[in-house]
């Protein structure tokens, strides 16, 4: 009986071994499944931090534009006459006072000339005069002659003054047209062709002869829509105030590589297209820009 019972324990024995083996292995993978997790999970990304900062940012819009000389002038004669000479090429700089043209200068001599021997005949016309006066006090004083004639020769030595005042005035204006043949360049900057060549007739103040226009700076006009300008108004946005930064492109540039100071802003708008016109200073000491060349402002 006692080796019946003892065979019947030994299965309980076998049953607990192998339960204790099952539980070891699932006990070792569940290790190794953790160890395996942990050596495939990649390290936490680096992350770079900024700190937030306030301030103003400049709203930046693209409009067109073009550009134009600060100063332009349409050089026409003062003094009519034939052209006797051209001292220019054509398409070069001059400086403010260089000879540009020369009108036939003899005319404007033999007038000068003329004026200036009126004057010098008035002027001894009133010597004569003021003699003739100064003796006629000493006579009236010694009772030689009466007053009527004293005032007779002082009226004479009046207008013999004002002769000499009128033939004064008759050279200065012969001496100003004489001067107004030779014509000037009344700006520094770049000149044009010459409309008109040598031997032909120039009409005082009519004919053009060339036309001049200032190098450095330029200006940039562009025009803002009315919807844009309204709301930069409504929003506050004062980059569109006069010494505002503008930024400048032209035809064959990438981006606005070119720094400009807004100068103007017109007062009005425009009732065929609805815009305001702007108007910025760009630097161009090398020449680079030209009037009427398209650019793109920013």
């Amino acid at each position: 009986m006692s080796i019946n019972a003892s065979a019947h324990r030994k299965p309980p024995l076998k049953t607990a071994i192998a339960a204790s083996i099952v539980a070891l292995t699932i006990t070792l993978s569940g290790c190794n499944n953790n160890l395996q997790a942990t050596e495939s999970e990649p390290p936490p990304p680096a992350v770079d931090v900024t700190r937030l900062q306030a301030r103003n940012v400049t709203l930046w819009d693209a409009f067109t534009g073009h550009v134009a000389a600060t100063e332009s002038v349409a050089l026409r004669p003062r003094v009519s006459g034939y052209i006797d000479s051209i001292h220019f090429e054509e398409g070069q700089l001059v400086e403010q006072g260089q000879l540009l043209f020369v009108i036939d200068p003899r005319p404007y001599q033999a007038r000068q000339r003329a004026a200036q021997a009126a004057l010098q005949r008035a002027e001894s016309i009133l010597s004569l005069a003021r003699t003739e006066a100064t003796r006629a006090q000493n006579l009236l004083q010694n009772r030689a002659i009466s007053q009527e004639e004293l005032d007779q020769r002082l009226a004479t030595l009046a207008n013999a003054e004002a002769d000499v005042a009128a033939a004064r005035a008759q050279l200065d204006s012969a001496r100003l047209d004489l001067g107004f043949t030779r014509i000037t360049a009344p700006i520094n900057g770049r000149v044009s062709r010459a409309h008109i060549t040598q031997g032909n007739l120039a009409t005082a103040d009519q004919t053009l002869l060339t036309t001049l226009v200032s190098v450095d700076p330029v200006h940039v006009y562009f025009e803002i829509d009315q919807a844009t300008d309204y709301q930069n108004r409504q929003q506050g946005v004062a980059v569109f105030a006069p010494g505002s930064p503008i930024r400048v492109g032209v035809t064959g540039e990438t981006g606005f590589p070119h720094q400009a100071v807004l100068d103007f802003v017109d007062n009005q708008l425009n009732r065929q297209t609805g815009t305001l016109q702007y108007r910025a200073l760009l630097p161009n000491p090398d020449g680079a820009f030209r009037p009427g060349q398209f650019a793109r402002v920013e």
